[in-house]
C-alpha cells in the first residue's frame, strides 16, 4: 500500500512537473503594474544592443580598423516595429532571441534607482590649479563658503600617497605637510594626495572637510623616452593617424540592462556622438576574468595559463596586455579600477608587482577605500562626490595634458604651420557641430507700448486741465490756449503715429531676425555633413601626402605629438545589482559630455563595453 501510495504520489510530480515547462515555454505572461507599463510603452523603439562608440584608425599593429562612426542603421531600429513572435520552431543555426527589454514578464524583477546622493558626506573644498610645470593645491574659498558656510578659511594640510613597490595592496604616504589656508605647492613627482582640513590648527578641532585628488601632470624623463619611441614607431610603421583610445568597462552591463538603466547615455552616444552599436556579441567566460583577459591580451585564460604558468600566487607583471603594445608604440597609458579586490587582477590575484601603466590611479583607491571618514552611508561616495566622478575626472586630465597633437612631414621653413592650420580646421568642423541661439533683443514690443500708452495719457490729461480753466480766463487766452492744447494733441498724435509706425518696423525687425536665426540654424545643420565631407577629404589628401615620398630638402617633424591609451573598469556601483547602474546614469552621459566639449573626442577612439550580464525574458 505504501509503495502504490509513493508510486502515485512521484506520477503526480512528474505530471505538474511536464505542465510547467510546457507552460512556460508558451509563454507565461504577468501582467504588469501600471507605472512599468507606461515606462515600457515610452521606451518600446529601443532597440536591444548595448553602445561602442568610436573613430577607426590603424593603429600599433592594426588594432583598429579604419572607419568612421556611423548613425543607429534601420535594421537595429526594426526590432521596435516587430511585435515579439514565439519561436515554435528550433532554429538550425544559433540565433539569439529578440527579447523586448520592457518585456511586461520582467515588471516584477526590474527595479530604478535615483541619482546618487553623495550631499551627506564630510565635504570637499580643495581644489588642482596647474601653475606652469608646477601643482597647486588650493583652499577654494567658493566652495568653502558653499560647503562650509563659513568667511573664514579652514586650516588644511595633505601627504601623497603611492603603491608601494613590490605589491599592488600597499600605500606609502609622506609626512603631513604644514597647514594652509589658501594653497600650497606640491612636490615634483607627487600625483595623489590625501587633504585634511580643520576648523583651526590644532588637530583637536573639529574635521570638516576631506579631499582625495589625483593630478596627471608630465614627467619629464617619460615625455623624451615616448617620443623617441613614437618617432621610431612612425618610422617604421607609417600609421595614417595617430589617436588617442579611451576603453571604459562597466560590470554587469547586459544589452537590456543598459537600455533599460542608462537610457540618458545611450541616447548621448548615439545622438551627439553618432556611436555604432556592436550587436550579437557574447562573453567569453562566466566572470569578469576570462572577458577582461581576452580583450586586453587577445588570448583566452588557458591559453595564457599554458604559456605563462601562472596562478594565484604570481604577478600579472610578465603577461603582454594591449596597453604595453601602445606604450612601446610611444603611448602614456592610464589605469583606474574603482576596487582594491574585486577586480580581474585583484579578486583572489596578487595584481601586479610594479605599475602597469605609467597613470596608475591605484593608490587612491587603496586609500579612500577604508577610510570611514569619506566612506558614510553610500559605499559609491567618496565624501560629498559620487566616486565613479574621481574616476572619470582622471580620463579627462589625461585628454587635457596630453591630447593629439599631429604627425606631418615639413621642410625646414614651415615650422609645422601647415599642421596648425589643419587642427585649426578640425577644430572649426568641431564647433559648427554646435548650433548656437541668438541673443534676445532689448528693445523689448512692450516697453515701445508702454512708452506710447503713457503719451496719450498724458495728451488727455492736459486737455482736461485746459478745460476746467476755461471759465476762469478771458476769451482771447482760452481760444490761445485751445490753439495749443490742438497744437499739442497734433504733435502728440503724430508722436503717438511715429511710436506705432517704429513699432511696427521693429516687430518686422524681429521678425526678420528670427527667421534669420532659424535659417541660419538650419543651414548650420545642413551644412554639418558637407563640413564633415570635406573634411574628410582633406583628411584624405593629407595621409596621401603623408605617405609620398620626401623630397629633397625635406624632414619628417612631429609637433610635438601625445597620444595616450586609457582603460577603466567600474565594478562597484554594478557588481551586486546590475540595475543600480541607473544611479550614475547622469554621470556617465555628462562624462561623455564632457570630452565631447572640450574636442578630445575629435582625436579619439572610444569603446564603452561590459564583461557580461544577466540576460530577462520569458522563453
Amino acid at each position: 500500500m505504501h509503495k502504490a501510495n509513493r508510486f502515485m504520489f512521484l506520477v503526480l510530480c512528474s505530471v505538474a512537473t511536464v505542465l510547467v515547462v510546457f507552460l512556460s515555454r508558451q509563454g507565461l505572461v504577468v501582467i504588469p503594474t501600471k507605472p512599468f507599463r507606461t515606462l515600457a510603452v515610452h521606451h518600446r523603439d529601443v532597440p536591444n544592443s548595448t553602445t561602442i562608440a568610436y573613430r577607426g584608425n590603424d593603429i600599433v599593429g592594426q588594432l583598429y580598423s579604419n572607419a568612421t562612426v556611423q548613425t543607429q542603421s534601420a535594421e537595429q531600429t526594426q526590432f521596435a516595429s516587430q511585435p515579439l513572435q514565439k519561436h515554435r520552431r528550433r532554429p538550425s543555426a544559433c540565433v539569439p532571441p529578440q527579447i523586448h527589454p520592457f518585456d511586461p514578464s520582467l515588471s516584477d524583477v526590474l527595479e530604478s534607482y535615483p541619482p546618487l546622493d553623495c550631499s551627506g558626506g564630510l565635504p570637499s573644498v580643495v581644489t588642482v590649479s596647474h601653475l606652469g610645470g608646477a601643482v597647486r593645491l588650493v583652499v577654494d574659498r567658493m566652495l568653502v563658503k558653499q560647503k562650509l558656510r563659513s568667511g573664514e578659511q579652514p586650516a588644511c594640510r595633505y601627504r601623497a600617497i603611492s603603491v608601494r613597490p613590490g605589491g599592488d595592496f600597499n600605500t606609502t604616504a609622506t609626512e603631513w605637510s604644514e597647514f594652509f589656508s589658501d594653497s600650497t605647492q606640491a612636490g615634483p613627482s607627487e600625483e595623489h594626495f590625501v587633504v585634511e582640513c580643520y576648523e583651526t590648527k590644532n588637530l583637536k578641532s573639529p574635521l570638516v572637510a576631506k579631499s582625495y585628488l589625483s593630478v596627471v601632470r608630465e614627467r619629464e624623463s617619460l615625455e623624451k623616452s615616448l617620443r623617441e619611441k613614437l618617432s621610431d614607431h612612425v618610422r617604421k610603421n607609417a600609421p595614417k593617424e595617430t589617436l588617442n583610445v579611451v576603453v571604459l568597462g562597466i560590470d554587469g552591463m547586459s544589452k537590456q540592462n543598459m537600455i533599460r538603466t542608462l537610457p540618458k547615455t545611450r541616447d548621448f552616444l548615439l545622438g551627439t556622438l553618432r556611436a555604432k552599436e556592436m550587436l550579437n556579441y557574447n562573453k567569453n567566460g562566466m566572470n569578469t576574468f576570462p572577458n577582461v583577459i581576452t580583450l586586453l591580451t587577445g588570448k583566452t585564460v588557458s591559453e595564457i595559463s599554458s604559456e605563462y604558468s601562472w596562478n594565484t600566487g604570481r604577478f600579472f607583471d610578465d603577461i603582454p596586455f594591449v596597453w604595453d603594445e601602445f606604450a612601446r608604440a610611444g603611448y602614456r597609458t592610464q589605469m583606474s579600477l574603482d576596487s582594491s579586490r574585486v577586480t580581474s587582477f585583484h579578486c583572489s590575484k596578487q595584481g601586479f608587482s610594479r605599475p602597469p601603466v605609467h597613470y596608475y590611479h591605484r593608490p587612491l583607491v587603496l586609500q579612500s577605500e577604508p577610510d570611514a571618514d569619506v566612506r558614510h552611508k553610500d559605499g559609491n561616495c567618496i565624501g560629498d562626490t559620487p566616486e565613479v566622478t574621481f574616476l572619470l575626472d582622471y580620463v579627462l586630465q589625461m585628454a587635457n595634458v596630453f591630447g593629439r597633437r599631429s604627425v606631418s612631414k615639413s621642410d625646414g621653413n614651415d615650422n609645422g604651420q601647415a599642421e596648425n592650420k589643419r587642427s585649426l580646421k578640425k577644430r572649426a568642423v568641431a564647433d559648427s557641430m554646435v548650433i548656437r541661439t541668438g541673443e534676445k533683443n532689448h528693445n523689448d514690443e512692450s516697453d515701445v507700448a508702454k512708452e506710447t500708452n503713457y503719451n496719450i495719457e498724458k495728451v488727455g490729461h492736459a486737455l482736461t486741465s485746459d478745460h476746467r480753466g476755461q471759465s476762469e480766463k478771458p476769451e482771447n487766452q482760452l481760444l490761445q490756449q485751445l490753439q495749443q492744447s490742438k497744437q499739442q494733441q497734433h504733435q502728440y498724435l503724430h508722436y503717438h503715429q511715429q511710436q506705432q509706425l517704429q513699432l511696427q518696423q521693429q516687430k518686422q525687425i524681429n521678425q526678420q531676425q528670427q527667421q534669420q536665426q532659424q535659417q541660419q540654424q538650419h543651414q548650420q545643420y545642413l551644412e554639418q555633413q558637407l563640413h564633415l565631407e570635406h573634411h574628410q577629404h582633406e583628411e584624405q589628401h593629407y595621409q596621401e601626402e603623408q605617405h609620398q615620398p620626401l623630397q629633397q630638402g625635406q624632414s619628417e617633424t612631429l609637433s610635438d605629438p601625445r597620444p595616450f591609451f586609457s582603460y577603466n573598469f567600474f565594478v562597484r556601483l554594478t557588481h551586486d545589482n546590475p540595475q543600480k547602474a541607473s544611479s550614475g546614469d547622469l554621470i556617465y552621459r555628462d562624462f561623455f559630455s564632457s570630452l565631447h566639449s572640450t574636442g578630445a573626442l575629435n582625436n579619439t577612439v572610444l569603446i564603452f563595453f561590459s564583461d557580461h550580464g544577466p540576460r530577462f525574458g520569458p522563453l
